[in-house]
């Protein structure tokens, strides 16, 4: 007799009682013609025939009396019925690995007495061409038991929809592009440029403008509509679609006529936002817009957090910057771009709020209009907001000097530097040499746009003062590299839940290290430590106190590009408050396996319920059980 209990996410916990009842019903299962070999194996996607019979003290039971079934190890799926018969079979296309075992049950019963037979079926990936399945392992046109991921001809897509209806976890709808989530967000049109409202008869009017969405991130330029009418007219005059444009207007009856810009965002579900901008013609000034006296300073405040922004760069929240949000990062990779109009030719400096955390993390790299990237920063300020307007090699300073035509321009920037934490808050372009910007700057002019949204992980955790110093701080990605300077072992499957946490990248050739510690950093959270361990290296007595999570990552084993062997990495965890996080050597012998690597994710806070004796009696012991 045997009581499961599952609770609501899936999880489940087993009680059984073993029971005698004579004479009752027998049953004999036999899969294909193979029952003689110790394993039974098929390839992914193989048809299993099976067939059996049942016996009970009044003779052989008939078909409908037999009953088939199957459990995937492991899936959390629960039991699937086949059907009833006395043979049959089954597609086995569900995998969880390279490896996965089918549990295949036969339930006999006349009604009164019952009996169960099983057998497991070794489900092998290996066999199948590489070319013939997604880097999940997920076999060519089949939904992945990731939802709503699909393989098209070796390619992961959200295909949550018809028609392959791959289908949406728990809580989340199927959106019009195949993906799924949560209800619909509107977008939010951002209107940027023109910043004047006052142009004289026939000018050329520049506009610049963006849309964005907290389902989608940017939005690209083919939803973007841009239309105008006179104030008072019946309708609008489409200008077309795009980021930008530029566009002519004169007076009505020769007197100052206002005209409505409007901008208007459309997201892939076809909702809508719209922003508007007055315009008035005056047919008294020149055209064009008003130019300012000659030596007017010109002072172009953005905020860097509202660009267009590439990970692994990410957005943080901090009340004592401007906007209460910046952007940072710890690698040269990503990207974060602001386009503006800039109204009149001339020669600008360039200044940016910044802030590093020490050498190695103190200068950035600068293109204007996707040319030549020129080295910024490289100063010696450290853990502080400064401006920073120049370009330093070695102790010499020089001014950043950008020379800039009439038009659209854009700036990207990115880090140039790998190993340490970089912040950026806002930008700062001015035509007056002689100014240097205090305290947070100026408003924005893009200070309405809301940035990337829910897009870009909101995360607040900061790693610093990481040792060995030659070590790294990003994210992971799909086929990247596991080791630095190291192209031999590639990330092969990663669990979605590890996407967004900090991963501390090491070198494959400290593994016979023994300093003790060995791997020592900050952090200004509490934080869940994630140590990936090979599975081939034996266990250090450092580790013993850490939580095994039961959950592995899989390497893709290499020599010269050519896949040798899939590794599997056990997860290990430990809580650690604020502060300092010292971790053990991996003091192995080089032919014991590989390095360790790290995660870092920031610790929720849970409930006070935790500490209290009613948990620790009650609650804890049940979950343990549940296990």
């Amino acid at each position: 007799l045997k009581l499961v209990v599952r609770d609501t996410k899936g999880a489940t916990g087993t009680a059984m009682k073993n029971l005698t009842i004579n004479p009752g019903a027998s049953s004999d299962l036999i899969i294909s013609d193979i029952t003689e070999k110790p394993v039974i194996s098929f390839n992914l996607n193989s048809s299993i025939p099976f067939s059996g019979r049942g016996i009970d003290p009044d003779g052989e039971l008939s078909g409908n009396q037999l009953v088939w079934s199957y459990d995937i190890i492991g899936d959390n799926q629960g039991i699937i019925r086949i059907g009833s018969g006395n043979s049959g079979s089954f597609i086995a296309d569900k995998s969880t690995g390279e490896l996965t075992i089918y549990k295949l049950f036969l339930n006999a019963s006349d009604g009164k007495l019952s009996d169960i037979d099983f057998k497991e079926i070794l489900i092998k990936l290996v066999n199948i061409p590489t070319d013939r399945r997604c880097s999940d392992g997920t076999p060519i046109n089949q939904c992945s038991a990731d939802m709503p991921l699909y393989c098209d001809n070796g390619n992961l897509v959200s295909r949550c929809g018809s028609p392959e209806n791959c289908g949406c976890p728990d809580n989340q709808r199927c959106k019009r592009n195949g993906t799924c989530g949560g209800p619909n967000r509107l977008p939010r049109a951002n209107l940027i440029e023109p910043t004047q409202n006052l142009f004289g008869n026939n000018a050329s009017i520049g506009y610049l403008g963006n849309g964005t969405d907290e389902d989608q991130g940017n939005l690209i330029s083919s939803e973007l509509i841009w239309i105008y009418k006179a104030i008072n007219g019946q309708s609008y005059i489409n200008l077309g679609l795009g980021f930008d444009g530029s566009f002519r207007l004169i007076s009505i009856n020769n007197q100052p006529t206002t005209y409505l810009l409007k901008l208007i965002a459309i997201d892939d579900e076809l909702e809508m936002d719209s922003v508007t901008k007055q315009i008035t013609i005056d047919p008294n000034l020149p055209p064009g817009p008003i130019e300012p006296p000659e030596n007017f300073t010109e002072l172009r405040w953005f905020e860097i957090e509202n660009g267009i922004i590439s990970a692994p760069l990410t957005l943080f929240n901090d009340l004592n910057v401007s906007n209460a949000r910046y952007i940072g990062g710890y690698t040269n990779a990503g990207s974060i771009r602001l386009n503006f109009l800039v109204n009149r030719t001339g020669t600008y400096y360039l200044w940016i709020l910044s802030k590093w955390t020490w050498g190695s993390s103190n200068s950035l790299f600068v293109s204007v209009d996707n040319g030549v990237e020129i080295l910024f920063g490289n100063n010696y300020l450290f853990n502080q907001w400064h401006w920073v307007g120049t370009s330093q090699v070695g102790q010499v300073p020089s001014r950043v000097v950008l020379q800039l035509n009439n038009g659209l321009h854009s700036i990207s920037i990115r880090g140039r530097e790998n190993g340490g934490f970089f912040g950026m808050d806002k930008l700062l372009l001015t035509n007056n040499e002689l100014y240097t910007p205090v305290g947070l700057g100026g408003l924005a002019e893009n200070l309405n746009s809301p940035g990337p949204g829910n897009n870009t992980p909101n995360i607040t955790l900061q790693i610093s003062n990481l040792m060995p110093s030659t070590y790294q701080i990003g994210s992971i990605i799909p086929d990247s590299n596991v080791y630095i300077s190291n192209n031999d072992y590639k990330f092969y499957q990663v669990r979605n839940e590890f996407n967004n946490y900090l991963w501390i990248q090491t070198k494959n050739s400290d593994k016979a290290r023994e300093t003790d510690p060995w791997v020592t950093f900050s952090v200004n959270k509490a934080v869940s430590v994630y140590v990936i361990w090979d599975d081939r290296m034996p266990i250090k007595d450092w580790l013993q106190d850490w939580q095994d999570t039961e959950k592995y990552i899989s390497i893709d084993s290499l020599h010269d590009g050519i896949h040798i062997v899939y590794l599997t990495y056990s997860i290990y965890k430990k809580d650690f408050s604020e502060g300092s996080v010292l971790l053990g050597p991996p003091n192995g012998l080089h032919y014991d396996g590989n390095m360790y690597f790290v995660l870092v994710k920031e610790r929720t806070q849970l409930s006070p319920l935790r500490n209290s004796p009613f948990f620790e009696a009650f609650v804890k012991p049940f979950k343990v059980f549940l296990s």
